[in-house]
């Protein structure tokens, strides 16, 4: 892939024709182009909060976060986080025990027996 002294020769005539010809838009598309983004109605001014200080600083960095949905989503990931990063690690590990149900797999429930094979059913 790497390898630059490989080159095809017909692929290569492809390319350079390529770079040879730049398209070049008619004087009608460019008319065109212009006159519809001329026609385009301007859009308002962005609505800044008139309740200022520092509530009105908080409420649009409420609102660009995405609301109070996406504020407390991201306030549990962050609790999430600093309870796995301080909390002892056999207490993290009672914790998900009660969501996994404190049962692990070993190699023996794995492997099949005679008994397994045996078994009508």
């Amino acid at each position: 892939m790497t390898d630059m002294e490989q080159k095809d020769p017909e692929l290569e005539a492809f390319f350079e024709a390529g770079r040879a010809e730049a398209p070049v838009p008619s004087d009608d598309l460019i008319a065109r182009i212009l006159a519809d983004a001329e026609a385009a109605p301007v859009s308002a001014a962005p609505t800044v909060s008139s309740s200022g200080g520092v509530f009105g600083a908080l409420s649009s960095i409420w609102a660009e976060m995405g609301g109070w949905k996406t504020t407390i989503g991201l306030g549990f990931a962050g609790l999430v986080g600093v309870y796995i990063g301080y909390s002892d690690p056999t207490v993290t590990d009672t914790t998900a025990s009660l969501f996994v149900g404190g049962y692990s797999y070993d190699v023996s429930d794995l492997a099949l027996t005679a008994s397994d094979l045996w078994a009508e059913g």
